[in-house]
């Protein structure tokens, strides 16, 4: 891998390759193959070279935060070409990366670190990756918009029982829950305990307490249920 280059965008050599790669899976003809590239050329496209040969091709869809073709020569190639998206999407603190998972790429996903998303769809698997958990045990700046005990804009009759407000990573802002302090504030530096996903939506929320204590597990369900309830939630805690 020392001589190979990563380059990013469509380029017609890393388009014959995926051509290749869509014929041998799907055991379809050159013309359907080609075919098939060309409704992707307008995705985003990452491939790796060494002296000019392609070694491998990651296409996605940046708005759906999906994986729809990754191809290498070997697991080392993939896995390099499946980091560099893997930094591309935590740049925008989405929440997680999506892929269905052909049979024989099933083990390598899981590997990686993976997981069964849905139910299996013929010889599909719909699988994702969950970003967010390097934000674990660092140090945040929250800003509050929704301080303890004022009125949820959107839930009658329910008032905050956490500050609530968001975290500005990079460009993004992020959904913090500040776990501890029972008055209201207007912001709040502590340190991130765990990261919180919800099944309906792209962005992870976080769970903030104050820097050097332990984290209760129990308690930070308890507080944050008054809105989580409503949805499908999965924590990350380490």
């Amino acid at each position: 891998m020392a001589e190979c280059l990563l380059n990013r965008g469509y380029c017609s050599e890393a388009g014959t390759y995926a051509e290749s790669v869509l014929a041998e899976i799907f055991g379809t003809g050159k013309k359907a193959a080609a075919d098939a590239v060309s409704r992707l050329r307008d995705r985003e496209w990452l491939y790796i070279t060494e002296k000019k040969d392609i070694q491998g091709v990651l296409i996605y869809d940046a708005s759906e935060y999906r994986i729809l073709l990754l191809a290498g020569k070997d697991n080392e190639v993939r896995t390099v070409l499946l980091n560099r998206l893997k930094d591309i999407f935590a740049e925008e603190y989405t929440a997680r990366i999506n892929v269905l998972a052909s049979d024989r790429d099933l083990s390598f996903y899981e590997e990686y670190g993976f997981e069964q998303a849905a139910e299996k769809q013929a010889d599909m698997t719909p699988m994702e990756y969950l970003l967010g958990r390097e934000l674990i045990g660092k140090t945040v700046h929250v800003e509050v918009d929704h301080p303890y005990g004022s009125f949820h804009p959107s839930l009658a009759d329910t008032v905050y029982p956490v500050n609530t407000g968001y975290v500005i990573l990079g460009e993004e802002m992020t959904d913090a829950y500040i776990i501890g302090p029972k008055e209201p504030l207007d912001s709040f530096a502590g340190t991130v305990c765990a990261v919180i996903y919800r099944r309906q939506s792209d962005r992870p929320r976080l769970a903030v307490i104050r820097t050097g204590e332990l984290p209760d597990r129990e308690r930070i369900i308890h507080d944050i249920g008054f809105e989580e309830q409503y949805y499908e939630t999965r924590i990350l805690w380490e």
